[in-house]
């Protein structure tokens, strides 16, 4: 029987920081911010963790 994997302890902060998806989209307002945090945490839930497509963590 194979053990699954169980998450302890999640990351304190997220892959990518607000300030760096807003950079990397040439975006200065405020205006989206909630949106695109929304993003981040579903390209990361996408790919992060054993279930996700990469198939293991992102971050330690």
């Amino acid at each position: 029987m194979t053990a699954i994997p169980v998450l302890v302890t999640p990351p304190s902060a997220p892959v990518v920081s607000l300030e760096d998806a807003k950079m990397h989209l040439r975006i200065d307002h405020a205006d989206q911010d909630a949106m695109i945090e929304g993003l981040v945490l579903a390209a990361t839930a996408h790919l992060d963790g054993w279930r996700g497509v990469l198939g293991r963590a992102i971050m330690p």
